[in-house]
């Protein structure tokens, strides 16, 4: 799988590691997650998620870029491969403190159009989407996910960067309603993380380095 959002978005701005202590490393019912946090000097926060389990049979990719220094959206991506099938979900996740469209990535996922796609169950976050947001799924259809994926993380920062600046603090109260809302109505990650390391730690992960709305 090839889901480095941390090159990506080096060629954008200067990544700065945020000490996570034990919460860089998660283990438990067969499961390992290691964990980076990096602050993107001038525009927001950045964390990668990888994810082993079922004895490497089944792996994950999860990433989150969230801006508080710009007026984007949070983009939060997730790359699963498990019994030889591929599945890439990309979330523009509407955060922005002023309306906006992003046709750029609009414009990344037509050209991907013959690329098999599913609808996601709709949950409470559905709502929140940007319509540049794309979810597929197929079997043997990798290295086309690797090349959609570069070519729509690319476009999403350079469209970041024409985006306005806004007061950081404001911003964060507004991406807050993502990872306040999954902890208390509920996710797939953010249920794992309470069954393995707690409410009150799993509050930390997702609101200090996963989306990073706290300092």
């Amino acid at each position: 799988m090839d889901m480095d959002l941390k090159a990506t978005a080096g060629k954008y701005f200067r990544l700065v590691p945020k000490d996570m202590g034990a919460l860089s490393q998660i283990r438990g019912k067969g499961m390992v997650f290691h964990a980076e946090s990096y602050e993107a000097e001038g525009a927001g926060s950045m964390c990668l998620l990888h994810m082993e389990g079922m004895a490497g049979l089944m792996r994950m990719e999860s990433a989150a870029f969230t801006p508080s220094r710009l007026d984007g959206p949070i983009l939060s991506t997730d790359r699963i491969c498990a019994d030889g099938e591929e599945t890439l979900l990309l979330e523009l996740i509407d955060t922005t403190l002023s309306e906006r469209r992003f046709p750029e990535l609009e414009e990344v996922k037509n050209r991907y159009a013959g690329l098999p796609v599913f609808e996601p169950k709709k949950a409470w976050y559905s709502d929140l989407h940007l319509p540049g947001s794309a979810f597929y799924r197929g079997r043997e259809i990798g290295k086309e996910l690797d090349r959609l994926f570069r070519e729509y993380s690319e476009a999403y920062f350079a469209a970041l960067l024409r985006c306005p600046a806004c007061d950081p603090a404001e911003k964060n109260r507004k991406n807050a309603v993502l990872p306040d809302g999954l902890l208390s109505k509920g996710g797939p990650a953010v249920d794992q993380f309470k069954s393995l390391i707690g409410e009150e730690k799993t509050a930390e992960f997702m609101k200090k380095y996963m989306f990073c709305c706290e300092q």
